[in-house]
């Protein structure tokens, strides 16, 4: 009988993988891409990363997923990842926003990868690791393992499907085949792997879907429950006045909706069209911007509508950068956003919304700038940054010019003025825990450390946008947390020499 045994050095660890020759573990725990020898020893950190998956190179390189910004690559010594390949196309015939589970093939030229939207359209690519080109292999599929027998191994709706590959011409041979029935799955994750060797592990059971649960959080860290039914739910906004919610809900298309929480009732704000996401209020609650690819291009631009359903939506802004939208000043006039383009990453612009609407950059460098918010007294401009090596909160003088200070000191994003403008908090790089940072501008300048507000499992922090909100007395944050999470495996099943099962299945031909 097999006896599990728990390595020390990786409490809340996941998406482990092997290097090469089998002495290290790499892993990702607390926002950070880590590794440890089974040798002995403490932890290393590779590099910030939410988790995606990754695959060790015997050139010492690790080919790495992250969750919120794409496929990168870094020396397994640690050091600047280099990014592979962006998220967040979203052309209406293929979607995608995440990119995951990277397998490194044979001859290190290519990287296989799964690339998805929603899990329903999840398909997998292969990537060249020197021209950066991309090929379709597979239209349905997701965790893509390619195997010495010359097969693609990968997941789809609960079973395990093979077809046989040519490594050579990276191209599918044959047609897929179901090779396992029944194996446990999450999301677009399944729980499996296959050696090299030809051993297969699996946690047998069905396909389960996360539910979210937005609740309330006050200051000590203490839920209380909406009455509103789990969903899948996304950056969730409170109008200025505090009556209602926008969020988006996953569908066919993501799409916008309003909720009434004075009497619970729903109704949708945007009508499938196009994919829209990441709504943000005007100030006196009356319309919401937002960000669509309905006008038939590729890139998700800025939009607003009436926050009553009244009118058609409206375009703001054209550009062939993804515009997601952010804060306004508090009199309404200027809207910041982020823009995403392949020469400089995340990127902080503006727009005033009175006159010509023209987009003007107001952070843009070779570092990614994000989470951009103002202070309620509108002369201070908070935000996110890559600049030191790692995502920190920033904050800077609005209009400027004036000194930039770092907020934060062990990693950060998401940052979010308290109503009275006197507390800047910010979520931690894994999402657990709140941070409060005092911030007094009378007679002068004074930022106090950061300290711990509460912790808690929610939704991961996102590059796109803040993952909660405030309420407009200060006293809570509306979160998003799982409604209710699958039950831990009880058993794996283990099946040696599969590969001879495996060719039997799906014979191949040199």
């Amino acid at each position: 009988q097999l006896e599990a045994k728990a390595i020390p050095g990786t409490e809340g660890a996941i998406e482990p993988f092997f290097s090469p020759d089998g002495n290290w573990l790499g892993f990702f725990a607390d926002g950070k891409l880590k590794k440890l020898s089974l040798r002995g020893g403490a932890p290393q950190v590779i590099c910030d990363a939410q988790a995606g998956g990754g695959s060790w190179g015997l050139d010492e390189t690790i080919v790495f997923g992250d969750f919120t910004t794409g496929m990168w690559r870094v020396p397994a010594a640690g050091g600047i990842p280099e990014q592979l390949a962006a998220p967040f196309l979203l052309l209406k015939e293929k979607p995608e926003q995440h990119l995951f589970w990277p397998q490194i093939l044979p001859g290190e030229e290519w990287v296989l990868f799964t690339s998805f939207h929603l899990p329903e359209n999840a398909h997998i690519e292969v990537l060249s690791l020197k021209s950066r080109e991309r090929r379709s292999l597979i239209e349905r599929g997701t965790q893509a393992k390619y195997l010495p027998t010359g097969h693609l191994v990968y997941a789809w709706s609960g079973d395990l499907l093979a077809a046989p590959f040519n490594l050579e011409k990276l191209e599918v041979t044959g047609s897929s085949f179901p090779v396992l029935e029944g194996v446990k799955t999450e999301l677009s994750e399944a729980h499996f792997d296959i050696s090299q060797n030809g051993t297969l592990v699996y946690v047998p059971g069905q396909v389960s879907r996360h539910v979210d649960e937005l609740v309330w959080v006050d200051l000590k860290g203490r839920v209380d429950s909406l009455a509103i039914p789990p969903g899948n739910y996304l950056m969730p906004r409170l109008s200025p006045d505090g009556k209602q919610l926008v969020v988006t809900k996953f569908e066919e298309r993501a799409n916008l909706w309003i909720c009434d929480l004075e009497r619970s009732t729903w109704r949708r704000l945007t009508d499938g069209e196009g994919d829209e996401f990441w709504a943000i209020w005007t100030p006196d609650s009356k319309r919401v911007v937002f960000n669509s690819n309905r006008h038939g291009g590729p890139s998700l631009n800025l939009h607003w509508k009436r926050a009553d359903g009244s009118g058609p939506e409206e375009r703001l802004a054209e550009s062939e950068a993804h515009q997601i939208p952010q804060a306004f000043l508090p009199d309404g006039k200027l809207v910041v956003f982020q823009e995403i383009r392949a020469s400089t990453g995340l990127d902080i612009w503006k727009m005033q919304l009175e006159g010509e609407r023209t987009p003007e950059p107001l952070i843009v460098t070779k570092s990614n700038e994000f989470h951009p918010i103002f202070s309620p007294d509108r002369h201070w401009l908070a935000y996110a940054s890559d600049t030191p090596g790692r995502n920190e909160v920033f904050v800077r003088p609005y209009p400027g010019p004036g000194e930039i200070k770092q907020i934060s000191t062990d990693g950060g994003w998401q940052p979010l003025w308290s109503p009275d403008g006197q507390k800047l908090y910010y979520r931690d790089l894994g999402g657990s825990r709140m941070m409060s940072v005092s911030f007094d501008t009378d007679p002068e300048l004074t930022i106090g450390q950061p300290e711990l507000l509460f912790e808690g499992e929610y939704r991961t922090p996102l590059a796109f946008g803040r993952g909660y909100d405030i309420a407009p007395d200060g006293n809570r944050f509306l979160m998003i947390k799982l409604a209710s999470m699958p039950p831990a495996p009880t058993k794996f099943n283990i099946i040696i020499n599969w590969f001879e099962e495996l060719k039997r299945l799906i014979p191949t031909w040199k």
